[in-house]
């Protein structure tokens, strides 16, 4: 179970018609930035790392919005802690919401992403495409 405190982020997660996440016609500034970062942190984490650790299903009482309807599942989420604060979000949040419906992420989940890249790379765990 997802317990949310002052020291957890939750991204991808909406609860049934509070805060659910809105669909844009076009990208938004940054977005294929974004996603590249995000994708190179999701495979390391699910490649690189204890996979249980960072990768899992979890036991969620969430609604998770599909835009379409409201469902409960057990979906499967990254979980991160980096600089004292735990992030969690749904494996589908970048393919689904971001890439098909040009969700932008909120300011502390984008903040997040530039510095656990930053972080990757100066830890040697992604090295710099040289194309």
């Amino acid at each position: 179970m997802i317990k949310k405190n002052t020291k957890t982020h939750i991204e991808g997660f909406w609860e049934k018609k509070i805060n659910e996440p809105v669909a844009n016609k076009e990208k938004w500034e940054g977005q294929e930035k974004f996603e590249k970062k995000l994708a190179v942190i999701e495979h390391i984490l699910r490649n690189k790392y204890n996979e249980k650790e960072h990768y899992k299903i979890i036991d969620s009482d969430i609604n998770v919005s599909f835009f379409e309807e409201n469902v409960k599942l057990p979906p499967r989420a990254y979980n991160v802690k980096f600089n004292g604060i735990e992030y969690w979000w749904l494996d589908s949040f970048l393919e689904y919401y971001v890439k098909q419906y040009n969700v932008k992420p909120s300011p502390t989940f984008l903040k997040f992403v530039d510095e656990y890249a930053v972080w990757l790379y100066k830890n040697g765990k992604v090295k710099k495409n040289k194309t």
